[in-house]
This record gives structure tokens, sequence and C-alpha cells, in this order.
């Protein structure tokens, strides 16, 4: 299994109030109370996360396939990463 994390993104100095994460009706009361421009902005970081999963989970297959070592399945979903940003 590949030891690839996901960047995080850059905090601002602020350290989350909530105790325990929120529950799935939290979110979507949440996303509810959201202006149009923020939801549009929550929904493609959303998919982002999602094709980047899914983007993981194909390398994983394919390299695992082919006998590749975890090292060497990060750096070919690194270089995809890069290609696909062009």
């Amino acid at each position: 299994m590949p030891t690839l994390t996901k960047p995080k993104p850059k905090q601002k100095g602020t350290k989350s109030k909530l105790s325990q994460s929120p529950t799935v009706e939290e979110l979507v009361e949440a996303a509810s109370q959201l202006r149009r421009d923020q939801f549009e902005r929550l929904r493609k970081e959303l998919e982002s996360e999602q094709q980047w999963r899914a983007s993981l989970a194909r390398a994983t297959k394919r390299s695992q396939a082919r006998g590749l070592t975890d090292e060497q399945i990060d750096e070919v979903v690194i270089r995809n990463r890069r290609e696909n940003r062009r």
C-alpha cells in the first residue's frame, strides 16, 4: 500500500473549536446556510478530493499489479498529477 498523503492546506493559525468531528447532519446544515459562491467553492473542493482519491486508487492498483515499491508508486502519482495540471 502506498504511503502517499495528500498535502494539507495551509492553516491560518487558528485551531478548530470542535472537540469532535461534526456529524453529517451538522455538515449538511452548515452547507445549507452558505452563500451560492461559498457553496460552489465547497463543491469544487469536495470534487477535487474525490478525484484525488480515485487517482490514488487507480495508480495503486496498476502499480501493485506491476510489482512496484511504495516509493515508485509515489513517484508515478506525483508525475501523473503534474502532467494533469498542464
